[in-house]
């Protein structure tokens, strides 16, 4: 999956990763939905746009890390 970068919002809560070239404050229009994921702590959402994953919510979780390779891990 490729990153286009991270949300933006600079929240310290946040962590949300842009899976898509998609303008910043565009909306999603038709096609969208909302995959809530099961979590320990905090909340993970995919943002699914025609069943591809468009956005990924990462809120309130203990921070990743990003490894040299650009692989993030926790």
């Amino acid at each position: 999956m490729r990153l286009f970068g991270d949300c933006g919002c600079g929240g310290d809560f946040c962590q949300s990763i842009r899976t898509s070239d998609r303008p910043v404050g565009t909306p999603y229009g038709e096609g969208h939905r909302c995959l809530p994921l099961l979590a320990e702590t905090g909340t993970l959402v995919l943002d699914l746009v025609h069943g591809r994953i468009d956005y990924i919510e990462i809120l309130d979780r203990p921070p990743l890390v990003r490894r040299g390779g650009g692989s993030i891990v926790r």
